[in-house]
């Protein structure tokens, strides 16, 4: 039984009730007491989509067939669902749930613009992409918006999600708009059929099998064919057979050092790789004393996360978990790219894998494995390698309670004895000259955003021990003196001391609060990495420190800190080449190494770009030549590392990326075209570098990928 609301509310609420359309007052009575106890457990409130399409600027309306689609132009972008104050439960609701589906060729992402004042800015936007030619519901657990994340782990056939704001009142909900992405005219203009969008108190069940297996034995999307795609098993043994002993002949110019250095400008050698400022560039320096520039992929690996839990019905075939591939299956993951390589190589795969990678990165002129590739490629000591900490049970020094996402209590001794147990993780590879610096983590991610991190502290209940030092440190900014400090805060505090416990209002800060607490949040994040950097020096003094490969610069909270870094890293997903990179260098007087880039392309196996899309193969390849020939260029870049070696996989990693942004496919099979762009631009790069040379960029067409905002 339904009750209807009246229509610019635009829902319905569904009851197992049984109710009329008019409630006697003993029945309306039972209800209100219902949702007063919140055991209405079973309740479905349903938007009326005809009111939504009829509101100004929808992108709501109905197809041919009678069915709802949303649709943007450049003139309407979005629909908009109204808030609590029109009777929509968002503050009680458990999940919001959208059945879509859609025929486009690339991944579509809803977006959720979750509105807390009329007109404002959106306290909280959420992304969610959604597979391509597949029915889907879209189920996103309202309950995230109160918490400090910035991404959720997929449900069902759902990939990636982004979360971007500060956790907010659900109460507080006055609309939600809903956008999709990508958009752009003529390349990628989504279309989105809606079956329904409702608000449910827990998770709706699976949805049943397509009829045809979306996933095929191979790992490779099941809905497309292009050029190298892998048919069978003989073909894919065959390919990879050649593909070995093509590498086997691999060899870099002779002009490069063993460790890929120049060897046609030296510095002195110390035995390992150090930084070296020439008067009018930066440089890497490596063991052997020639100058060196870092390019080389990220997660060059023989193991891949291919989702399969809650997603079972859409492979052709999972292995048997105790039968040949049962060691590439885990809970709710499958390994593609190691049941590949066994199927060409048998029990001895790893092996061949190492040779055959060796080989290829020596052949395209790659002098780096980036960050996260297989230790036991690092074992090899015949290419440099960055090494990642922060990861597993060495991760980055935490404390049972943070401070803002994962921001830790700083001032905590458990952070320090944390910081000596994940030193600990260099100390087999303190003599190794092999090894050209650590990244101390990856992407923080309380630098998502300009955040005040001591505001942050100060907004959560005790206790905290940089509570106490915030105390202290207040006294001495304020001089002791607690009456002026009253004064300039607006406040009645009997000491300093009262930082222990005082929790700020939720009322936004004065101007001199905010200035206070920013200056003593820098305080915090030069901590947040003194403490563990000083343990990492003890223990591997002889390597560099290669920072923490921030996503992006967000605020000055980055520079913070900096000085105990030896190269400053970041991931800069840009065209032609990376963000503007020299007033990092000037700021922080260290060089940059950029730690992740790509470009994708929707012309092969996969429906998304990834965060930098082209046309084609070939275009990725002329995108890449750009970025290297122009980061090259610049005297304060002293490498960059390509994100990653193979493709994702179409039902995404643990996050739910699913790039065709990878050297090669799930299969191992090379992007020809893209990588024919390698050897020649890696080749120049020391001579761009020095200034004797030139590069000019080639022309490409930017393609839209689904985590820009728009």
């Amino acid at each position: 039984m339904k009750l209807r609301v009246p229509a610019d509310n635009n829902m319905v609420y569904r009851s197992g009730l049984p109710c009329g359309r008019s409630l006697r007052v003993r029945e309306f009575l039972l209800v209100a007491l219902m949702f007063w106890v919140g055991s209405v457990c079973a309740a479905d409130f349903v938007f009326d989509l005809d009111a939504v399409a009829k509101a100004n600027g929808t992108i709501l309306s109905r197809g041919a067939a009678g069915e709802w689609v949303m649709q943007p132009s450049a003139e309407r972008r979005s629909i908009e669902l109204p808030g609590v104050g029109a009777g929509v439960p968002w503050d009680r609701a458990g999940f919001l749930v959208l059945e879509v589906g859609h025929e486009n060729v690339f991944t579509t992402r809803l977006v959720f613009e979750f509105l807390t004042r009329a007109g404002a800015e959106p306290e909280m936007t959420v992304g969610i992409a959604t597979l391509p030619l597949l029915p889907t519901q879209v189920i996103f657990p309202l309950e995230e918006l109160t918490k400090e994340h910035i991404s959720l782990r997929p449900q069902g056939r759902q990939l990636t999600s982004q979360m971007r704001g500060r956790p907010l009142d659900r109460a507080a909900i006055v609309g939600v708009r809903v956008r999709l992405q990508p958009f752009q005219a003529p390349e990628a203009l989504p279309k989105l059929t809606v079956r329904s969008v409702r608000l449910t108190d827990a998770p709706p069940p699976p949805e049943p099998a397509p009829e045809k297996p979306f996933v095929d034995a191979f790992g490779q999307w099941n809905r497309k064919d292009w050029p190298g795609k892998t048919s069978d098993e003989n073909e894919l043994r065959a390919a990879l057979v050649a593909l070995r002993e093509r590498a086997a002949q691999g060899r870099w110019p002779e002009n490069w050092s063993r460790f890929g250095g120049w060897k046609e400008k030296r510095f002195e050698a110390t035995g390992y790789f150090r930084t070296q400022h020439d008067g009018r560039r930066w440089w890497l320096v490596d063991p052997e004393g020639c100058a060196f520039l870092s390019v080389g992929p990220s997660i060059i690996t023989p193991s891949t996360v291919s989702r399969y839990a809650g997603l079972e019905n859409l492979f052709a075939w999972l292995p048997e978990k105790d039968g040949k591939f049962g060691a590439m299956r885990d809970t709710g993951s499958i390994n593609f790219l190691g049941v590949n390589l066994a199927r060409a190589f048998g029990d001895k795969w790893n092996d061949a894998w190492e040779a055959m990678t060796t080989g290829l990165l020596r052949e395209w002129r790659f002098n780096t494995l980036g960050n996260s590739s297989a230790e036991r490629l690092m074992n090899r000591r015949e290419v440099p390698y960055a090494f990642r900490l922060g990861m597993r049970q060495h991760r980055y020094p935490a404390t049972e309670r943070l401070i803002f996402r994962d921001f830790p209590d700083v001032f905590a001794p458990e952070f320090e004895a944390n910081a000596k147990v994940y030193a600990q993780r260099l100390e087999p590879r303190k003599d190794d000259p092999w090894m050209i610096g650590y990244f101390m983590t990856n992407e923080p991610e309380w630098a998502f955003g300009k955040h005040n991190l001591a505001l942050e502290l100060i907004r959560k209940a005790p206790p905290f021990h940089a509570r106490e030092a915030l105390g202290t440190w207040l006294r001495e900014r304020y001089r002791d003196d607690v009456s002026r400090f009253n004064a300039s805060w607006g406040v009645r505090w009997e000491s300093f001391d009262t930082a222990h416990t005082w929790v700020m209002p939720g009322a936004k800060p004065s101007p001199t609060q905010e200035a206070d607490l920013w200056a003593f949040s820098m305080v915090m994040v030069k901590r947040f990495y003194a403490v563990p950097a000083a343990e990492l020096r003890a223990v591997a003094p002889n390597h560099l420190n290669l920072g923490v490969r921030y996503a992006y610069v967000s605020s000055d909270l980055c520079y913070a800190g900096a000085e105990v870094f030896d190269v400053f890293s970041l991931n800069s997903y840009n065209m032609p080449g990376p963000v503007p990179t020299g007033e990092i260098a000037t700021r922080t007087s260290k060089p940059v190494l950029i730690g992740e880039f790509h470009f994708g392309a929707l012309d092969r196996g996969l429906p998304s770009v990834g965060l930098r899309g082209v046309a084609t193969q070939e275009q990725r390849g002329f995108a890449y030549a750009n970025y290297i020939g122009d980061a090259m260029g610049r005297p304060e870049i002293v490498g960059a590392h390509y994100f990653q070696w193979n493709d994702q996989t179409i039902t995404g990693r643990s996050d739910g990326e699913h790039y065709n942004i990878g050297v090669m496919d799930v299969c191992h099979r090379p992007y020809e075209e893209f990588t024919r762009a390698f050897a020649p631009i890696h080749e120049a790069m020391y001579e761009i570098a020095e200034g004797t040379r030139k590069y000019r960029l080639q022309s490409v067409t930017a393609m839209p990928s689904i985590n820009t905002n728009q």
